[in-house]
């Protein structure tokens, strides 16, 4: 019976540990290899519609000026205007990574970002570092 139990038990905890919190570690890893380290200032914010708040994610569109750059894999300049999309995903009640942020308009942040898509078409960025890809270091 106690083996059983245990079993039950064993399967009852893996999704909670399958979807865990990050470690610290791990964000400051995907902050050191992102492609590019840049700093932004916020123009302009779109988030899809989510209505009675009962979207599990949404997605966000942010256009924003290149006011610095630290290093860059894709040839950003400072004064460029880029379009940075993801998804933003609140955990209500549920465990897991935490969500990355959604920008506000006129914000002036540091940006860990990564290139998405091809070459062909127009270039978008995206968080390379989950919650940690606006905002200072994690030390």
């Amino acid at each position: 019976m106690r083996i059983l139990a245990s079993v039950l038990f064993a399967f009852m905890c893996v999704p909670a540990i399958a979807s865990a919190a990050i470690a610290p570690v791990h964000y400051r890893n995907a902050q050191q290899s992102a492609p590019d380290l840049v700093t932004i200032e916020v123009i302009d914010v779109q988030t899809s519609v989510c209505l009675f708040n009962a979207c599990r994610s949404q997605t966000v569109t942010v256009k924003a000026k290149v006011k610095a750059v630290a290093r860059t894999k894709s040839g950003l300049k400072a004064g460029h205007t880029i379009t940075i999309v993801y998804e933003h995903r609140p955990l209500k009640g549920r465990s897991g990574p935490s969500p990355i942020r959604i920008l506000t308009k006129g914000e002036t942040t540091p940006a860990y970002l990564q290139v998405e898509g091809d070459a062909k078409g127009p270039r978008v960025w995206a968080p390379a570092a989950r919650k940690a890809s606006f905002g200072a270091p994690i030390e």
